[in-house]
């Protein structure tokens, strides 16, 4: 799934990651987004509960170390 180039923000993010958990995607690009720490922790609950999911695209976010 492309969604690159969005400028999504923690809640534009914490939504995704409500969609990637009930869809069966195995990879995801989310490079340029402006996703947050807190977006990141989101997104890594729906990694956690979908086991379709390997591949996740994250350069150049909001990221901090604490959100990897």
């Amino acid at each position: 799934m492309e969604v690159d180039n969005n400028k999504f923000s923690a809640e534009g993010a914490e939504a995704l990651a409500d969609v990637f958990s009930k869809i069966p995607v195995s990879k995801i690009n989310l490079v340029k987004n402006n996703i947050s720490t807190e977006g990141a922790k989101s997104l890594a609950w729906a990694m956690a509960t979908n086991l379709n999911l390997t591949q996740v695209y994250l350069s150049n976010n909001n990221i901090s170390d604490e959100g990897i």
